[in-house]
């Protein structure tokens, strides 16, 4: 199923298995959107949220998570990265205006969100106005 926006707090657990899953509004049609706002969420925001939690840990999750989808369909890594980029671009641009989250805000976490866009692209971003 294509969510959008698969995260610890829109799935449903009973006893080890998913139960179900909440908030339908960002469904997709790309998988690959799927999975970058899902790694973006447990690769660079929940790091933010929480840096005392072993990147290891998130490593994991993602590394689970593309396993199962790669066990239904072939992943397209390179429409994953670019929507990664996309999907920031837009949290960098919400957060530079004062919209957003808190932690999204925040100097540090605009750095990273320019950082990865740029290792990705190759494109040199200057965060002024």
């Amino acid at each position: 199923m294509i969510h959008g926006d698969y995260h610890g707090n829109n799935v449903m657990f009973d006893n080890g298995s998913v139960s179900g899953i909440l908030d339908w509004w960002f469904s997709v049609s790309d998988p690959a959107v799927d999975l970058a706002h899902t790694m973006n969420v447990y690769l660079v925001f929940a790091r933010q949220i929480d840096p005392t939690m072993s990147p290891h840990f998130w490593d994991q999750i993602i590394d689970g998570v593309l396993k199962a989808y790669q066990s239904i369909r072939p992943l397209n890594h390179e429409h994953i990265q670019a929507f990664r980029v996309f999907h920031l671009f837009g949290v960098f641009i919400a957060g530079a205006t004062g919209v957003g989250l808190e932690f999204m805000r925040k100097p540090e976490s605009q750095r990273d969100y320019l950082s990865f866009i740029e290792q990705t692209t190759g494109l040199t971003l200057s965060p002024s106005v």
